[in-house]
């Protein structure tokens, strides 16, 4: 039997949890959180990463933060027909209306030519299934154009590419998963990126029950307690520490199955990855 779903976790990963819990240290989101944030956003290029509960309350999180500071009164999002439900359920916690928009049969990215058929959009949520990246570009302009923000859902995409930048650093806002199918796991734990220093704090508050210190009980608006936790984040550190060698591993993985089942296609796929 071939597993879908197998995250490796090395001895250097079960070795610094376990150094980690003998040492006393914070379990819940603390230094480690913090020390985790600024090494993605070091990886990918971005100013600020908020580390949360998993990709959908990333998702949840930055729809709210953006459908907050829009002066657009629209009410429906523009999402892919094809993605996980999370994409959609995420518009929901915003209390805004889905707008399905078909994908590119080559791509599987949301198809450009149908989204711009719409034109009652508050803003779009692009997901670079699997890590492609598709029209995100021309998504990019056209939202621009027409005033609408661009959520990347990169939950599949941590650390690929599209012409030379990282997927999820398009948009206001990136969003990604660090679930057990992802490159890096850290069982559960999501986080989104942003160059906007406003979306960055709203999302901060937002997330740590509307506070505007850390561990000061004083609420200036109303939030939620999606935090992560130190011991978590004590993994992911870990597991960045190797993530060359997991990415050369999935190129390996996708080599392999392109050699063997090119013949089968009934339309030409993707080169194999060099």
């Amino acid at each position: 039997m071939i597993e879908q779903i197998k995250p490796y976790i090395t001895g250097q990963d079960a070795k610094a949890v376990s150094d980690y819990l003998q040492s006393g240290g914070y379990l819940t989101e603390f230094k480690k959180t913090e020390e985790f944030e600024n090494r993605i956003a070091a990886y990918l290029g971005a100013k600020h990463c908020i580390l949360t509960t998993n990709g959908t309350s990333a998702l949840g999180l930055a729809c709210m933060a953006l459908v907050e500071r829009s002066e657009n009164a629209k009410h429906y999002i523009a999402v892919p027909d094809f993605t996980m439900v999370a994409t959609a359920r995420a518009v929901e916690l915003a209390n805004r209306k889905v707008k399905l928009v078909d994908v590119n049969k080559d791509t599987l990215c949301m198809d450009i030519k149908e989204l711009g058929r719409h034109q009652s959009l508050l803003g779009v949520i692009y997901v670079s299934i699997n890590g492609r990246g598709g029209d995100i570009c021309e998504v990019k302009d056209l939202c621009n154009e027409r005033g609408w923000f661009l959520i990347e859902d990169a939950c599949q995409s941590f650390s690929s590419k599209h012409k030379d930048r990282y997927l999820g650093t398009y948009g206001d806002v990136g969003c990604f998963s660090l679930s057990p199918q992802k490159i890096i796991t850290t069982g559960q734990g999501g986080f989104v990126v942003t160059d906007d220093d406003c979306i960055a704090k709203r999302i901060w508050e937002l997330k740590n029950w509307g506070r505007d210190k850390a561990g000061v009980d004083e609420f200036r608006t109303s939030g939620f307690n999606f935090k992560f936790t130190d011991l978590q984040a004590v993994l992911g550190l870990s597991q960045m520490d190797t993530l060359v060698w997991r990415r050369s591993k999935k190129q390996a993985i996708y080599n392999e199955y392109y050699h063997h089942l090119k013949e089968y296609m009934f339309e030409p796929i993707d080169e194999a990855i060099p």
